[in-house]
């Protein structure tokens, strides 16, 4: 049979249609390209090829071109059309993308936590409960106003109790008011100038129900349960600017931004977990064991 010559050098727009609908393709005008979008050149056939296969052929290698035209050419009222006919596919690609986001976010913050890692362990000023010498450290941002810190109190000290290896470093901030911010410089200065005191003291202070909001409720607390000379010495040096004591608390408060840390509780147990927030004995075993194995 003797091809003719438009056979040869093109293909009507219909022919194209009718053979790319067969390929399971919808199109909108011709699809193969003309002699001049190709610099002159024609697709040619191979040896043994008929003219539907290289009219597939054609079709197949120019598929991702002409999906890109369709998309880009589509109406709005067509994606509108299509956004109200599969609500379903919208939420589960907004899941996936708000869950996409939300992952990329808590990996940036925990980088910045493990960017800190031995400033936020060293505890050479800071208290520490639990065994000073364990192997597997907690560092634990807490304010005493807190209610959730309240929760994770008794859950901590059961951690320790239950776990001899378990060091717990108190990083103690102060971003509730006036009075959350005076008890924790002047805990730091219990566990400088009368450390015995300390746990007792933070134990009853994060068992009360009543928030301490003022210095002179912090100070009738701290009497009551050190007497008033000891008050008074104390509160000298917790105010005396210059004095280490006076830093502590500032010194928590930007380890706390460095890491990121934007609320309390905050709990990271070292090579086992970070925690945003208060969490059950379970999930504070598990990222003990977790530790614990890793060392």
């Amino acid at each position: 049979m003797t091809r003719s010559r438009r056979a040869r050098t093109g293909l009507s727009a219909s022919t194209v249609a009718s053979l790319a609908l067969g390929a399971g393709l919808v199109l909108v005008g011709p699809f193969l390209p003309s002699s001049a979008a190709l610099g002159g050149a024609v697709p040619a056939l191979a040896a043994g090829e008929s003219f539907e296969t290289l009219v597939r052929r054609e079709v197949e290698r120019q598929i991702p071109a002409v999906v890109r035209e369709i998309v880009e050419k589509a109406s709005p009222i067509a994606i509108e059309k299509w956004v109200r006919e599969n609500p379903d596919k919208v939420a589960e690609a907004l899941s996936a993308m708000i869950q996409k986001n939300q992952k990329a976010q808590a990996d940036e913050a925990d980088a910045r936590v493990h960017a800190l890692d031995e400033s936020l362990f060293h505890a050479e000023i800071v208290p520490v409960l639990g065994n000073p010498a364990g192997r597997v450290e907690i560092v634990y941002f807490f304010d005493v106003n807190c209610g959730f810190c309240k929760m994770m109190e008794p859950r901590l000290a059961k951690l320790a109790a239950e776990n001899p290896d378990v060091k717990i470093v108190h990083r103690e901030v102060g971003i509730l008011g006036a009075g959350s911010d005076y008890a924790a410089h002047f805990n730091a200065g219990i566990w400088t100038l009368a450390r015995d005191k300390y746990p007792g003291i933070h134990a009853k202070l994060m068992a009360r129900k009543q928030p301490l909001r003022t210095k002179e409720e912090v100070e009738a607390f701290m009497t009551q349960e050190l007497g008033a000379a000891a008050t008074a010495r104390i509160r000298e040096a917790v105010l005396r600017e210059g004095d280490p004591l006076y830093g502590i608390v500032t010194t928590n408060s930007n380890l706390a931004v460095g890491a990121g840390v934007q609320g309390t509780p905050f709990v990271y147990v070292r090579d086992g977990g970070m925690f945003r927030g208060a969490v059950d004995d379970k999930a504070l075993s598990d990222a003990v064991a977790k530790a614990r194995a890793a060392r």
